[in-house]
């Protein structure tokens, strides 16, 4: 069934006499066989990323055709889940000026581009961490997993967004970072785009983009502190202000800083619908 699917884009459940599959379904199936045989595998990360099992290599590919390949809009990596409640927070209070990126209905907002929603369960199957070193694993097999599918994919460009500062030195590396470019393009369908440098600074994470009232507010008397480890008496990290202060806040925050990483996402999507 994923062998069809990786070559023709369908596959049937049974044979061709049966009805068509989904990718839901083969999903089920995938999940199902990978926690049925994942606890036998006692391997630390390291080798089960870099020496995967028949069942966890496949499921890999599989996720990678979901998620990469097979795609209805524009997709962004980012190198955290605080990440995500930013952007979102941020499309909504600017949808007038990125109408590519986010409409407004009657009912809610629409959000025209999709975001990776890295589980625990994606993290497993592919041996990956959280931030910056999870995204040059997925680096390293992009190219690999995405040359093998042959069906009519690719639709829409993946859009990795890494903070500019020191922890991204590998990925810089293997996209060939230039810093007087917005963004770089990798392979495929796959670019890299960077946080902006501002205010004449060296290095730039995301939280950057807040204004320093945003960033100084305090909850329940504590302050942020956006490194761990945290002082949990006197002070609470990215979660905490991602839900507590970014969402709770979000109509009232300043989002301009906001706007020139969301310009970049447009720069990158006219750059591969043109190409």
């Amino acid at each position: 069934m994923c062998h069809a699917l990786f070559q023709s884009d369908e596959f049937y459940i049974g044979n061709k006499d049966g009805s068509k599959g989904s990718l839901n379904q083969l999903e089920g199936i995938l999940s199902y066989i990978y926690q049925v045989k994942a606890p036998h595998d006692n391997r630390k990360g390291g080798a089960k990323k870099n020496s995967p099992t028949a069942v966890m290599k496949l499921y890999r590919k599989f996720l990678f055709y979901k998620h990469f390949f097979s795609l209805d809009r524009p997709l962004i990596i980012c190198e955290g889940k605080t990440d995500i409640v930013y952007l979102k927070c941020a499309l909504r209070q600017l949808e007038k000026e990125h109408g590519r990126l986010i409409q407004k209905e009657a009912n809610g907002f629409v959000f025209k581009i999709g975001f990776l929603n890295m589980t625990k369960n994606f993290k497993d199957v592919f041996a990956i961490s959280d931030g910056a070193s999870g995204l040059v694993s997925l680096l390293d097999s992009y190219i690999q997993y995405m040359e093998t599918f042959k069906g009519h994919g690719k639709e829409h460009p993946v859009i990795m967004l890494c903070d500019d500062d020191r922890g991204s030195a590998e990925i810089k590396k293997k996209v060939k970072y230039d810093p007087a470019m917005p963004f770089s393009f990798y392979a495929q369908n796959l670019y890299v785009a960077y946080t902006p440098l501002r205010g004449g600074a060296v290095e730039t994470t995301i939280e950057d983009l807040f204004d320093k009232k945003t960033l100084s507010t305090e909850v329940e008397g504590k302050t942020f502190n956006r490194k761990a480890p945290i002082d949990p008496k006197t002070e609470y990290g990215k979660i905490v202000f991602a839900e507590k202060v970014v969402k709770a806040n979000q109509s009232t925050i300043n989002f301009d800083g906001f706007k020139e990483i969301l310009n970049r996402f447009e720069r990158i999507l006219d750059d591969y619908y043109q190409n």
